[in-house]
Order: structure tokens, then sequence, then C-alpha cells
């Protein structure tokens, strides 16, 4: 399993860094063709702007698989002085409204925003948006993944006292 985790986070890590990599140069090259050549440059902004959001989504599902993600601190504060199994229970709360969340909006949601925007095309490129957003359920998986082995390791752990 753990073979298996360590693989997923180096693909999105590989995967990271080429987006990353990506936007900086089609901006680079947006400021370029523009001030210097004076050339509208409308396809290299829209694939900008589509490694934007894959570069955010791959980055979430990468700080959920490096556990990096935001905390409730405010949670954490409350329940700090709190018995350990309230501790506990609260943990597990969390993790099950997280996966849910991720479940309906990400997955499911992103499915259906994938199947309703398939047959539309952007301006420029001219590629199916459906692709575009394909991103939405895919990181929502790979972090539901990611979640669930949290989830099996505090149920494993169990109760600290």
């Amino acid at each position: 399993m753990e073979k298996i985790i360590a693989g997923t986070q180096k693909v999105l890590e590989v995967l990271l860094a080429f987006f990353a990599g990506a936007l900086t140069l089609l901006c680079i090259w947006q400021v370029m063709a523009r001030y210097f050549f004076k050339l509208p440059t409308m396809a290299e902004e829209e694939l900008a702007r589509f490694s934007l959001v894959w570069l955010a989504f791959i980055g979430t599902t990468l700080a959920f698989a490096r556990g990096e993600q935001l905390s409730l601190t405010l949670l954490h504060e409350i329940f700090e002085t709190k018995s350990p199994l309230t501790v506990f229970i609260m943990k597990i709360c969390v993790n099950v409204t997280v996966l849910f969340v991720m479940l309906t909006v990400m997955v499911i949601g992103g499915w259906a925003l994938v199947r309703n925007n398939m047959n539309q095309l952007t301006p420029v490129l001219q590629m199916k948006k459906g692709l575009i957003y394909s991103i939405v359920p895919i990181c929502g998986l790979v972090a539901m993944f990611f979640q669930s082995v949290i989830f099996a390791r505090l149920l494993k752990e169990g109760v600290k006292k």
C-alpha cells in the first residue's frame, strides 16, 4: 500500500511540475509575443487558463496526499483539552464529512460537469470543455483515496490515551 501511495504522490508531483512549467512558459511567451512582436496570443492565453485550473486541482490533491490540506484549527483547539475519546470521535466525524463532500461535490458533481459540457467547445482551441473539466472528478477520486488512507490509519490507531 505504501508503494501505491508513494507512486501516486510521485505522479502528482510530476504533473504539478509539468503544469507549473507550462504555465510559466506560456505566460513568458505571451508577454514576449505581445510586447516585442505585437502578436495576439489568444490560444496561449486559453492554454494558460486551462493549465492554471489543472495546476490548482492537482496541487490540492497533492496537499491531501501529504496531509497538508487546510486543517480545522479552531476545532483542534476546542477539542485538544477534551478526552481522547472525544477527540477520536471528532476526527472520525471530520473524516467522514470530508469523504462525503469529496464524493458528492468533486466526484458526482464533477462528473455531471464533465457530462454537461462535453458538447461545448472552447472558443479558440475548439477543445471539448468536458475534457478540461475532467480534472475535477479525477482529482476527487484520488483525494478520496488519500483521505480514505488517513481514515484507515486513524481507525487503526484507535483512541490515543
